[in-house]
Formats: C-alpha cells, sequence, structure tokens
C-alpha cells in the first residue's frame, strides 16, 4: 500500500498506512478475498467455497471450529474435480498465504488430511464466517428433510407440504448436494431425495 500510494517515497512507512489497509483484522480477510478472486474462473471459486464449507463448520455455541478431512472426501464432496480442487488448495497454501494445510512444497496425496492454518481464519474472514453461516442452514434443512423422509418409510409423516416443501425444493436446486456431502450430516441421502421428489410430484398432481 506503501509503495503504490507514496509519492514521497522518502516518506516513512507509518501507523497511517496500517490502518488504511484495515489493521491485522481486515489486512487478512481482505488477503483471503484477494486469494479467492484470483482463481481462474467461477468453477474454481465454488470448489473453494464447497471446500471451505466443508472444512469447517459452527459449533454448539456459534463460533467456528475446524473439521479437518481427507483429499478423498473433499474430491467427492466438490463433484470429482481432483484438478481444480488442487488447484484452489495450492492456491491457499502459498508461502505468502498459508491459509490451508499441509503448507506448499508438501506432496498431497489421496489421504492427505486437508486443514485450514488456524481457526482464527474464521473468525477475521468475512467471507468464510458467512461460508460458515450457510452451511449450517444447509445442514439443518438437510438433517431435518433426511429425518422426515425416515419418519415418512415408517408411516409416522406425511409428504412435504409448502412452505417445507419450497425450501427443501429451493436448498436443493442452489445448493446442488451430493451423497458424499451429506454422509457427513445424516444418513439416508438417496430416500431423501426421493422423498422430495415424491412431494414434488404430489404437490404438482394436486395442481
Amino acid at each position: 500500500y506503501w509503495e503504490d500510494h507514496s509519492k514521497d517515497k522518502t516518506k516513512p512507512l507509518d501507523v497511517e498506512h496500517y490502518r488504511a489497509i484495515g489493521t491485522m483484522k481486515e489486512a487478512l480477510s481482505r488477503h483471503a478475498d484477494e486469494a479467492y478472486n484470483q482463481l481462474p474462473d467461477d468453477h474454481h471459486r465454488k470448489i473453494c467455497e464447497r471446500m471451505f464449507k466443508s472444512i469447517t463448520e459452527r459449533g454448539n455455541d456459534g463460533r467456528g471450529i475446524r473439521r479437518p478431512l481427507p483429499f478423498s472426501d473433499l474430491v467427492e464432496i466438490v463433484g470429482g474435480d481432483e484438478q481444480s480442487l488442487m488447484k484452489v488448495i495450492d492456491d491457499f497454501r502459498t508461502t505468502n498465504r498459508s491459509f490451508i494445510m499441509p503448507l506448499e512444497h508438501t506432496k498431497i496425496h489421496i489421504d492427505t488430511v486437508i486443514d485450514i492454518s488456524h481457526e482464527s481464519l474464521m473468525r477475521v474472514w468475512h467471507t468464510l464466517r458467512n461460508w460458515v453461516d450457510d452451511e449450517a442452514q444447509s445442514a439443518k434443512i438437510y438433517r431435518r428433510l433426511a429425518d422426515t423422509s425416515s419418519l415418512y418409510q415408517e408411516d409416522k409423516a406425511g409428504l412435504y407440504r409448502d412452505p417445507d416443501l419450497q425450501i427443501a425444493l429451493s436448498w436443493r436446486e442452489e445448493t446442488q448436494p451430493n451423497k458424499s456431502w451429506a454422509d457427513h450430516y445424516f444418513a439416508g441421502y438417496e430416500e431423501a431425495m426421493t422423498f422430495l421428489d415424491k412431494s414434488q410430484n404430489e404437490a404438482e398432481r394436486e395442481d
């Protein structure tokens, strides 16, 4: 910032420059956003979002906590695009960033555990905080759907109706969940999707 904004290069680096970048807390958030925005395209940015949502979660106290996962699990969660996932990981673990573990120069294998470098990232990176909140809401919708589906199989619950039906349909359309993602939260993904489809078909038939 000093190099870009100081007309007089003899003027020393000072507190004004530190404050201008938002101090250390804001600077870290901006630095992480920079890494995200510099990814090649929206496809890589979506994979980035899914990856960070998968290796972080909101605890019972509302604070973000780490949830490290093997590289193989992440590949399945992001839809099998191993090459793009590797690109995202590499861009977030360079020496001058170090947001993801293991750090640069450590070869990643299928069983390598991927983790964020420090839980403080979830507190100071605004984008990640929003992702953690989104993921918690998404998991809540899925758990309720899967639980209702299970009860339906036992004749203890009926099909979904609005507004629950529309909420679940919008959630599926927006998040594009898959079994690998769902298995981390609640069993019965295929049954839940069948239940949702059946609920939709019945609602359309009644209309």
